[in-house]
């Protein structure tokens, strides 16, 4: 994660987990943005069935 850097970056990366499933390690609060918390999946990865 780069947000200890660049804090602009923390909702760039929560966005990017919520929808790809890509984690950053160190991120303080990886949590979803767009998406509400019991949704299963991530819908932009090609193996999402919806």
């Amino acid at each position: 994660s780069v947000v200890s850097v660049w804090q602009g970056a923390n909702l760039q990366e929560r966005e990017i987990w919520d929808l790809m499933g890509i984690s950053f390690t160190g991120h303080p609060n990886l949590k979803r943005i767009l998406l509400w918390e019991g949704f299963d999946g991530h819908p932009l990865r090609k193996d999402y069935i919806g």
